[in-house]
C-alpha cells in the first residue's frame, strides 16, 4: 500500500506547484544601434530587447510621442525559466523624420513600464541641385562681378566651389546656411573684379553633401561691356525725289556688346526702316545700320540722324543732315460741299508741288477750265442745279508727275423729282401688285402714299433704296388686293426744299380689246391672215384665227402668243376647200374672257387655175405642196411649244437681274421704253371655239402665263413675300421729255409706270 501512496503524493505536489505563478517584473529594455542615421527614403532597422521577466513584457514603439508599434514585430525566448521579449522595428524614413526622437517601452505589470534609451534620426538627404543667378551676367569693364550660388535643402550641409573656365575661385567667395524644413541651405556669395580680358569666359559652381557626389550649376558667360564712343552718318548730303529711296549708313566704334542703333527723323523713329550687320574688329564689335526709307514731300526739310548705345542710360549721337525732298503735285483735301439750288458756288482747291503744277478742272470727259503754275485754283459754277451734285475731277501737272487727279465733290439742296408723274396698274382681284419709283433729291426725303381722300390705305408695305446721295428708289406693294383697294392714290414726296405727288391708278383687269385684222389672203388650200393687237386688258392674251362657213367653224389656227400691244401677228388656216367663200375672225383671249376681231370674207382660189399647170407640173407642186404642209404643220407645233417655253423662260429669268454698274452721283435720264410681252395658252377645247363664234362673249378656262419686264434689281430689292406669285399686272412706259437736269417737273408727260403684280 505504502508503494502506491508516494507516487500519489508526488505527482499531487507537482502539481501543485505548478498551480502557483511567481511574478518577474521587466526592469529594463535597450533600443539599438545607439546611432541612427538613414538615406532619406530607405528602411531604418531597430530592436528592442527586454531584460528577462514573468510573464513575458509587452514593447511599444515611439517615434516623437506617435504610437508606431503597428511598424514592429516581437518574439520571445527563454532565459532561466523566465521570458526575454524582442521586438523589431521596418520603417521607411523620409526627410521629414529627420531629427525625430524614437524609443520604446516595455510593460509586463499593470501600471508599470520601463523606458528604453532615446536616439535622433538623422537623415541624410542629397543636395540635387545648385543654381547660378542671375542668368544673364554683363558686367563693365573693371566692375565688381556679383554672383550667387544656392543649393536645394540637404542634409548634412552641402559644399559650394566656384569655377571661372575650370579655374577654382572659391576664395573669392562667402557661404552661409539656413534651415529649411529641418534641412540645410548653402548660400554662396561671390564678388569678383573683371576685365576685358574675362569677356567670354565661362562661370559655374558645384555642391556636394556625399563623398564623390555633386551637382554643377546652370553654366553662364560672362559679358564684359565696352561702350561706343562715336557713330557717323554718311553720306553728308542728302537729296531725294519724293517716292524714291533714300539710302543712308551710320557707323560705330567697335565696343562690347554690339552696340545697337536706332534712326530719327524729326524726333520719330524710323529704325524698323533699317537693317544692320556687325563685323569683328579686335574682338570687338563694330555696328553697321543701312537705311532705306521711301521719302515723299511731307518729308522735305526734316532732319535725320542716328543713335548708337550698348549700356543703359549712354548713348552717343551722329551728326545731322537735312532732307531735300523734290515732289510731283499734290492736290488738297476737303469734304464735300453743300449749297442750295441756284446759289453760285466757288470750289477752290490749294496745289503743293515743286515746281508749280498746272492745273485742269473736268466733269466727266469735259474741260471746264485750266490755269497755268500756280499754286491755288478755283472753279465757279453761277448757278447751281440739282445734277450738279457730282463729283469734278481735278488734274495737276509738273515736270515730276503728269494728271495728278483730285475730286471736288459738290452736293446741291433741291426738291424731289420723280421720274413717273402718273402710274397706271392692272391688278387681278385677290392677287399681289408692286410698283417702284426713282426719285432724284437732296436731302433725303420723306413720303407718304395716300387714298385720293386722303385716307391712309391698309396692307401697302413700302422701302425706300438709296441709289446714290441725290437718287432714291421707293418700292411699294401689296398682298391679296380686294375690292377696295382700287381707285387713285397720291403719292407724296418731299423733303426741306420742295414737294411733288405721283399719281398712281389701280384698275382691275378685264378682257381684251378687239384685235384688228390688216390683212387677209387666200390661196387654193388655204388663207393667210394678218392683225394687229389691241389692250389685253391687263392679263396675258393670245390669239386664234378661225374660218367659219354659216357660222360652223370648218378650220382654226394654233394658238399664237401676244407680242405686245399694237403689234403685228400673222398666223394661216390649213385644209381650205377651193373656190369656197370663208368669214375669218381672230379671237382674243385672256383669264377674264374674250373678244373677237371684225369678220373679213374672202374665197380659196377656184380649181380651173390650178388645171392650167400641166400635169406633171401639178404633181411634183402637189408634191411638194404636201411635203411644205407637213413642214408648216411641224412648224407650227413647234412655234406653240416656243411661245410657252419662251414664257417660262421669261418667267424665270427676271429672278435674276443683270448687275447694273451706276456712279457715285446719277441723274434721271430719260426713261427706257419697256415693252411688256404677255402670253396666255388657248384652252385647246373646239366647242369652246365655236361659242366663241357664235356668241362672242362668253368666258372659259384657261391657263394663264403673264410675263412683265421689270425695272432692273426690282426682284433683288423686294421683300420674299412679294415675289411668291406669278401673275403679274401690265403696264407700259412713256419716257420723259428730258432730263431732270433740262427742265422742270412741269415738262415731264403722263405715261403709264413699268409696274408689276404678283
Amino acid at each position: 500500500m505504502s508503494i502506491w501512496i508516494y507516487p500519489i503524493i508526488h505527482f499531487g505536489c507537482l502539481y501543485l506547484l505548478g498551480m502557483t505563478s511567481i511574478t518577474v517584473p521587466v526592469t529594463s529594455v535597450t533600443l539599438t544601434p545607439t546611432s541612427i542615421t538613414v538615406t532619406d527614403g530607405q528602411q531604418m532597422n531597430l530592436t528592442c530587447t527586454t531584460s528577462a521577466s514573468n510573464p513575458q513584457a509587452n514593447i511599444t514603439w515611439y517615434k516623437s510621442l506617435d504610437n508606431i508599434t503597428s511598424q514592429s514585430t516581437s518574439t520571445t525566448e527563454e532565459v532561466g525559466g523566465l521570458a526575454r521579449t524582442i521586438s523589431s522595428l521596418q520603417s521607411i524614413v523620409g526627410k521629414e523624420d529627420n531629427g525625430k526622437r524614437i524609443y520604446c517601452r516595455a510593460s509586463n505589470t499593470p501600471n508599470q513600464a520601463v523606458t528604453s534609451n532615446l536616439q535622433s534620426i538623422n537623415v541624410l538627404f542629397p543636395v540635387t541641385s545648385v543654381t547660378l543667378t542671375p542668368t544673364s551676367i554683363t558686367v563693365a569693364d573693371g566692375q565688381q562681378m556679383n554672383l550667387t550660388c544656392t543649393t536645394s535643402a540637404s542634409n548634412p550641409q552641402a559644399n559650394i566651389t566656384w569655377y571661372k573656365s575650370f579655374v577654382d575661385i572659391t576664395s573669392q567667395s562667402t557661404s552661409t546656411t539656413e534651415e529649411v524644413g529641418g534641412l540645410a541651405r548653402t548660400v554662396s556669395s561671390l564678388q569678383s573684379i573683371v576685365g576685358k580680358e574675362d569677356n567670354g569666359k565661362r562661370i559655374y559652381c558645384r555642391a556636394s553633401n556625399s563623398p564623390n557626389q555633386a551637382v554643377t550649376s546652370n553654366v553662364q558667360s560672362i559679358n564684359v561691356q565696352l561702350p561706343v564712343i562715336s557713330v557717323t552718318l554718311t553720306p553728308t548730303s542728302i537729296t531725294v525725289t519724293d517716292g524714291q529711296q533714300m539710302n543712308l549708313t551710320c557707323t560705330t566704334s567697335a565696343s562690347n556688346p554690339q552696340a545697337n542703333i536706332t534712326w530719327y527723323m524729326s524726333t520719330v523713329d524710323i529704325t524698323s526702316q533699317s537693317t544692320s550687320t556687325t563685323e569683328e574688329v579686335g574682338g570687338l564689335a563694330r555696328t553697321i545700320s543701312s537705311l532705306q526709307s521711301i521719302v515723299g514731300k511731307e518729308d522735305n526739310g526734316k532732319q535725320i540722324n542716328c543713335r548708337a548705345s550698348n549700356t543703359p542710360n549712354q548713348a552717343v549721337t551722329s551728326n545731322l543732315q537735312s532732307i531735300n525732298v523734290l515732289y510731283k503735285p499734290s492736290i488738297e483735301k476737303r469734304d464735300f460741299m453743300v449749297v442750295n439750288e441756284t446759289e453760285r458756288v466757288v470750289l477752290t482747291r490749294e496745289i503743293a508741288s515743286n515746281p508749280l503744277a498746272n492745273v485742269s478742272w473736268f466733269d466727266g470727259q469735259e474741260l471746264f477750265k485750266s490755269e497755268i503754275a500756280v499754286s491755288t485754283t478755283t472753279f465757279i459754277i453761277e448757278k447751281t442745279r440739282c445734277t450738279d451734285t457730282k463729283n469734278f475731277t481735278l488734274t495737276a501737272s509738273n515736270a515730276l508727275q503728269r494728271n495728278v487727279t483730285s475730286f471736288a465733290e459738290l452736293r446741291v439742296n433741291c426738291g424731289p423729282i420723280p421720274d413717273v408723274r402718273n402710274i397706271t396698274l392692272w391688278v387681278d382681284e385677290d392677287n399681289n401688285f408692286a410698283f417702284l419709283t426713282k426719285i432724284i433729291a437732296y436731302p433725303e426725303p420723306r413720303f407718304a402714299l395716300l387714298f385720293e381722300n386722303g385716307l391712309q390705305p391698309n396692307g401697302i408695305k413700302d422701302s425706300m433704296t438709296m441709289n446714290t446721295v441725290n437718287n432714291f428708289t421707293l418700292y411699294f406693294y401689296k398682298t391679296a388686293v380686294k375690292q377696295t383697294d382700287y381707285g387713285t392714290y397720291n403719292l407724296h414726296i418731299n423733303n426741306t426744299f420742295g414737294e411733288t405727288t405721283v399719281f398712281i391708278n389701280v384698275l382691275m383687269q378685264r378682257k381684251p380689246n378687239k384685235p384688228v385684222i390688216s390683212k387677209v389672203s387666200c390661196k387654193l388650200r388655204n388663207a393667210q391672215i394678218q392683225w394687229e393687237s389691241s389692250f389685253n386688258g391687263g392679263a396675258i392674251q393670245t390669239f386664234i384665227a378661225l374660218a367659219t362657213i354659216a357660222q360652223h367653224t370648218v378650220s382654226r389656227s394654233e394658238s399664237v402668243c401676244d407680242k405686245g400691244e399694237s403689234k403685228i401677228h400673222f398666223t394661216q388656216l390649213q385644209n381650205l376647200q377651193p373656190s369656197t367663200k370663208y368669214v375669218l375672225y381672230i379671237v382674243a383671249l385672256n383669264k377674264h374672257g374674250n373678244s373677237s376681231s371684225e369678220k373679213r370674207e374672202c374665197k380659196t382660189l377656184d380649181d380651173e387655175a390650178s388645171n392650167q399647170i400641166p400635169v406633171i407640173a401639178g404633181s411634183t407642186l402637189g408634191s411638194l405642196g404636201l411635203v411644205a404642209m407637213i413642214l408648216f404643220t411641224m412648224l407650227l407645233l413647234q412655234k406653240r411649244y416656243r411661245c410657252v417655253i419662251k414664257l417660262e423662260k421669261r418667267t424665270r429669268g427676271k429672278e435674276s437681274p443683270k448687275t447694273e454698274k451706276e456712279t457715285h452721283y446719277t441723274t434721271i435720264t430719260e426713261q427706257e421704253n419697256t415693252e411688256r410681252s404677255l402670253y396666255d395658252e388657248l384652252t385647246q377645247n373646239r366647242d369652246q371655239y365655236e361659242s366663241v363664234l357664235m356668241k362672242g362673249r362668253e368666258e372659259g378656262d384657261m391657263k394663264t402665263y403673264e410675263q412683265l419686264q421689270k425695272t432692273k434689281h426690282i426682284d433683288k430689292q423686294l421683300p420674299f413675300d412679294a415675289k411668291k406669285k406669278d401673275n403679274r399686272a401690265t403696264g407700259s412706259t412713256t419716257p420723259l421729255h428730258e432730263q431732270p437736269s433740262q427742265g422742270t417737273a412741269s415738262e415731264y408727260s403722263e405715261y403709264t409706270n413699268t409696274s408689276f403684280t404678283e
